[in-house]
């Protein structure tokens, strides 16, 4: 029987915390949330860490490069299906909600920009 509760942090900032059992890792890395008992995400500037298009800002917002577009997209998406599972698993999600700009990105369309909204 597992006695301890292993933890993700995804976009936080408590690895100085130094919390037993605590993985921290970015929004853009490749980590299954389905080996851990609860993921914590934390909301705040997501899109910065993404690059930039060469022509930002597009109307005074940032403008996401065609790669971080299709990277960010694909990023929501399969974080999304992580989380679908882990709630039909009964497992904990916390969702820190933070600030955000909003932000651009190519949509692969002659109209180039989409607006990137949270996932909650």
């Amino acid at each position: 029987m597992k006695n301890k509760l292993e933890m993700l942090g995804l976009n936080t900032e408590f690895e100085e915390l130094n919390i037993h059992n605590f993985q921290e890792e970015s929004f853009q890395n490749n980590v299954s949330f389905l080996d851990f008992d609860a993921v914590i995400i934390g909301a705040n500037f997501i899109s910065s860490s993404y690059s930039e298009s060469t022509t930002s800002p597009y109307q005074n917002k940032r403008l996401l490069s065609q790669y971080a577009s299709c990277q960010i997209k694909e990023d929501f998406a399969r974080i999304k299906e992580q989380l679908v599972e882990l709630l039909k698993q009964g497992k904990n999600i916390f969702i820190l909600i933070g600030r955000n700009e909003n932000c651009y990105v190519y949509t692969g369309e002659k109209n180039i920009v989409l607006r990137v909204k949270m996932l909650v």
